[in-house]
């Protein structure tokens, strides 16, 4: 052997023994998550997803990270990890109607998922409302106008739980039952009737809330509005009183700082 072969033969063998050692962690994990099932199997209906959590644990990897690999990558490698444990407790099932819908569901939730595709969103809907799918992932607008099956959701007893940003920057959102906690960079969506719009902008503006809005597609009157905090923030109070029919749900940001229009943060780094 070469000098050079010499020593890609020793550092190859390290990486070998690294990789073991990954693997031996990677089971410690496990074994620690099976003690969480077992707590959670005394519950009377145990959530085995929980966004806020998810999130919470991708921002402190990207705080913790030194590099050299990316935010990104390590943001990336996480969340497959995350997804492939969770499986070992609940594999989830998410409606999806289109190939960017699935493959955003993959991006959203991680591999360890499967894909249940369905004819259109209505039918997602009503998936996840049957309990056919315990989530939906649905493209959130097209052209700068909100899907219509938005306006449905509180009828329907559902509510957002996450979003996700394609590279080409077309958001969806991800679509279940369950009220998400606080992470500190949340979002909360509402339904609002198109004539009160300036009112509210002019409302988050005095009270120093970013927001974003999206006209519902269609003639039906009315606007999603994306307000930078979470529904239990004192803030949002007097939002959550006058439209409480029309609160879509709060969930972590996809943006830096749970604002509408930051720096790409980890979750949108993932794209």
């Amino acid at each position: 052997m070469t000098d050079s072969e010499t020593r890609l033969d020793a550092i190859r063998r390290e990486i070998d023994a690294l990789d073991i050692e990954l693997l031996n962690l990677l089971n410690r994990r496990v074994r620690v998550i099976f003690r969480v099932a077992a707590v959670k199997e005394g519950e009377t209906e145990p959530r085995y997803y929980r966004p806020e959590r998810e999130a919470m644990l991708l921002r402190r990897i990207v705080a913790a990270n030194s590099g050299p690999l990316p935010d990104r990558e390590a943001t990336r490698l996480f969340r497959e990890i995350v997804s492939s444990c969770r499986t070992l407790e609940q594999r989830l099932v998410v409606g999806c109607t289109t190939v960017g819908e699935g493959c955003a569901a993959i991006g959203h939730f991680g591999g360890a998922v499967d894909i249940r595709s369905l004819g259109d969103a209505v039918q997602a809907l009503d998936a996840v409302g049957s309990a056919g799918c315990n989530y939906a992932m649905l493209e959130f607008s097209r052209a700068g106008f909100a899907s219509p099956v938005m306006t449905d959701l509180r009828r329907r007893g559902l509510r957002l739980c996450g979003e996700w940003y394609a590279r080409d920057g077309e958001r969806f959102v991800a679509i279940g039952h369950e009220p998400v906690a606080p992470t500190g960079y949340d979002l909360t969506s509402f339904i609002v009737p198109s004539g009160e719009l300036m009112a509210v902008e002019s409302w988050c503006g005095g009270s120093d809330l970013d927001m974003r809005s999206a006209p519902v597609a269609g003639t039906v009157p009315w606007v999603v509005v994306d307000v930078s905090a979470h529904e239990s923030d004192p803030r949002l109070a007097p939002l959550v009183e006058r439209y409480p029919d029309g609160l879509l749900g709060a969930y972590p940001a996809a943006v830096a700082g749970g604002g509408v229009g930051g720096v790409a943060s980890a979750e949108r780094e993932t794209r």
